[in-house]
């Protein structure tokens, strides 16, 4: 059985802590909502409810599991041992990361469109999340089917829902509530 780890990023003045199974495919989950690049500061065996607790007397909590990224809280951080019972450390992780991000991105990059399971691939946006997101016009879709059937394959224009995506990061960024509400909702029914 796999053990969650425990891990520390940073983003611009925040600090997320967290627990994956895999914390490099979480920071590219992370990577695609976040307007500033992510950087995976320690992985470690600590409870994230401990971490969590320790971290609110050195930092302000945030939205879920983000913190000010204080001085002290750094130091910290960087105090840690920085491995996990898995024994992959933090460095191991942003080579795993690196890997991932590296085989992601070149599919995409001259892509228009693609399927709804690519985008969930990719992008991290569930069916449920994509369909609400045609439904209120905030990204593009056509469906390909033949002349009297009513089932075909959907396509999603892949620009617009870059276009989306940076548009809830530049939002959640300024601290705009209702971007950062749909953001939230679109993790949840992932």
């Amino acid at each position: 059985m796999e053990i969650k780890k425990t891990y520390f990023i940073r983003g611009g003045d925040h600090i997320k802590i967290g627990e994956s199974l895999n914390p490099a495919s979480r920071m590219v989950e992370l990577q695609t909502a976040f307007p500033q690049r992510l950087r995976l500061l320690k992985v470690t065996d600590i409870r994230e409810s401990e971490a969590h607790r320790l971290a609110a007397q050195m930092a302000t909590r945030h939205q879920g599991e983000w913190f000010d990224a204080t001085q002290e809280l750094l130091e910290w951080i960087d105090g840690l041992e920085d491995k996990s019972e898995s024994s992959t450390s933090a460095a191991e992780w942003i080579a795993e990361y690196e890997r991932i991000t590296k085989k992601v991105s070149k599919p995409l990059d001259h892509v228009e469109w693609a399927d709804m399971k690519a985008v969930e691939k990719f992008f991290g946006l569930g069916r449920t999340v994509q369909y609400r997101l045609i439904a209120e016009g905030k990204i593009r879709s056509c469906s390909l089917c033949d002349v009297g059937m009513t089932r075909g394959k959907r396509l999603l224009c892949l620009n617009s829902v870059r276009s989306y995506l940076n548009a809830c990061a530049d939002a959640a960024a300024l601290s705009n509530p209702p971007n950062a509400e749909s953001m939230r909702a679109a993790q949840d029914s992932d």
